[in-house]
């Protein structure tokens, strides 16, 4: 739900200008159930370091890249056998990265070092039962390829090669093997797919277009379009994850307010395109990365006065900065788990929206991948009011107000024919408020 760096789509674009992309601790933090936030630790050897960047749907498997004696390596973590490394693939330099892993948490994709990729990647998918399978590249070319998402039953893999024409985003399956999705019309061939829906009939990514990099979705009907930008600023985008019915994107565009930098943006086939912001502070320079099931929970990170932390951000509360929402969250009167803690990013959420994966820096001072447990988004608490009763009259209020406004918060059932927000969305804000929070 489903990713230092200045973040994925961005190291990945600035490779595509030259060189290939590269990318995608302590021991872990104790605390008593319910825990609201975990350090996950790293690998054993003698360097500090772990990434997190996917999730599974119910949040109990999380993947990324940790230090270890081998070298970079490939890391599959739960709460019962901790963080496992996953090898890499036979023969080349050491070097895995795990980018996403399937809905049941049974699949992860990557890329590691092969002897055909050389010193490039080679992109992969994991099983428990088959170990790491190389997974090729496209026709043409230096031998490049990188797997950065996985539909949710885990049988389609999406991601970048290199070709004989530049690099172009790909789609992989047993039966199929890697078949380039081509690119925007304009320009040279430049492309990379970031995620997937269900087996893999709806991808997104980034591609080279007139003007610049725009965010794209693909089917097989449709085929590459463009999902636009951010008014103003240099025009660059990427989509960096789209939800299981395949309504709602995320990721990042630059605007105005950005300049040649970049804003979070929560895409849907109603409303377009719609920034979410920055964290107060600071440059405006954010991206989002995973988006709940529903759509309405965003996580990424952004610039606050203190650099870059990671975010979350809801329809109702905007973005807020995830660190003290976990914070405020966490039993009074308790050694805090996340005292010491900079929350550098948060790549990854389950498809509740209650678990979010990222990285950061640890108290001792080295990144480290973590996991954190949010309380639950209530949408019929339009106001957003922490104060028992929580739902109340004043709720029924705001929502009429967003609805006369034609909020995008308001079109409750998500609807995307023509008008979004109608009367179904009054019955829709009824039943969830007759349902209650979670």
């Amino acid at each position: 739900m489903t990713r230092g760096r200045i973040g994925r789509g961005v190291g990945i674009v600035v490779a595509l200008a030259g060189a290939a992309p590269s990318v995608c601790a302590q021991a872990a933090s104790e605390d008593s159930p319910p825990w609201v936030f975990r350090g996950l630790g790293r690998l054993p050897g003698t360097m500090n370091g772990s990434w997190a960047w996917g999730i599974s749907a119910d949040g109990n498997v999380v993947v990324g890249r940790s230090a270890s004696s081998l070298g970079p390596q490939a890391f599959r973590w739960t709460e019962a056998t901790g963080m496992v490394g996953l090898g890499d693939l036979p023969g080349g330099a050491f070097s895995s990265w795990a980018c996403a892993v399937s809905a049941d948490g049974s699949t992860v994709v990557g890329f590691g070092k092969s002897p055909a990729s050389g010193a490039n990647d080679e992109a992969f998918v994991w099983t428990e039962a088959g170990g790491m399978l190389s997974l090729g590249d496209l026709p043409g070319g230096d031998f490049l390829s990188q797997a950065y998402g996985v539909s949710p039953e885990g049988g389609t893999v999406v991601g970048v090669s290199r070709t004989i024409n530049g690099f172009e985003a790909f789609r992989w399956t047993a039966g199929e093997g890697m078949v380039g999705l081509g690119d925007l019309p304009g320009g040279v061939i430049s492309s990379g797919a970031q995620g997937a829906g269900p087996r893999g009939l709806t991808v997104v990514g980034y591609g080279w277009a007139d003007l610049g990099y725009e965010p794209f979705l693909w089917t097989p009907e449709g085929g590459m379009r463009s999902l636009g930008d951010l008014p103003g600023g240099a025009h660059f985008g990427i989509a960096n994850a789209i939800t299981p019915d395949g309504v709602v994107a995320v990721g990042l565009s630059s605007s105005e307010a950005s300049g040649t930098g970049s804003e979070a943006f929560r895409w849907d086939e109603a409303f377009g395109m719609r920034s979410l912001g920055d964290l107060p502070g600071g440059i405006v320079q954010s991206q989002s990365y995973a988006v709940s099931a529903d759509g309405w929970v965003v996580v990424g990170e952004g610039t606050s006065a203190s650099g870059r932390e990671a975010f979350v951000w809801d329809p109702v509360h905007g973005m807020r900065n995830l660190r003290s929402v976990l914070m405020d969250q966490s039993p009074p009167g308790q050694t805090r788990p996340l005292d010491g803690w900079t929350l550098r990013t948060a790549t990854a959420i389950s498809a509740d929206g209650r678990t979010v994966a990222g990285s950061g820096i640890n108290p001792q001072g080295a990144s480290e991948a973590w996991v954190a447990r949010l309380e639950p988004f209530c949408y019929a608490n339009c106001d957003g009011s922490a104060v028992p009763p929580a739902l109340n009259i004043n709720d029924f209020a705001c929502f009429i107000a967003a609805y006369a406004a034609g909020s995008m918060y308001a079109n409750c059932d998500g609807s995307t024919a023509p008008p979004a927000i109608n009367v179904a969305d009054l019955v829709c804000f009824t039943e969830k408020f007759a349902a209650g929070c979670p």
